[in-house]
């Protein structure tokens, strides 16, 4: 009797294990729409230095040593989103909805509507 209670509690463990463990699949996940994966072109933008890495949209704006200025700095369109790095390093999704409105997205600092 004790050898069987000790093989069904070696197997009901095992099996645990085995299941915390077992990785989890691409087809085991639901993506949201918002998120798909989208190339990110480099075509030569720039971000302002020392800022939160993250996705920001070209309106977004941050202050950086007291000084507010556009996070974005070269080859910018506000209704694009851009991937920053905090080094400088820049990337361009392309359109996103939610850019160019008060409402875009920016990792740091705050999104304003471009007087331009």
């Amino acid at each position: 009797m004790q050898l069987k209670t000790l093989f069904l509690l070696a197997t009901v463990s095992l099996t645990a294990a085995a299941a915390a463990t077992a990785p989890v699949t691409e087809g085991d996940l639901e993506i949201p729409a918002a998120l798909v994966e989208r190339s990110c072109s480099a075509n030569g933008c720039t971000c302002a230095k020392g800022i939160k890495a993250g996705v920001y949209c070209g309106s977004c704006v941050v202050t950086i040593g007291g000084q507010t200025d556009w996070v974005i700095g070269r080859m910018w369109n506000d209704k694009h989103a851009y991937q920053c790095g905090s080094n400088g390093s820049c990337c361009d999704y392309g359109t996103a909805s939610d850019c160019g409105t008060s409402k875009g997205r920016c990792a740091s600092g705050k999104s304003i509507t471009s007087p331009y």
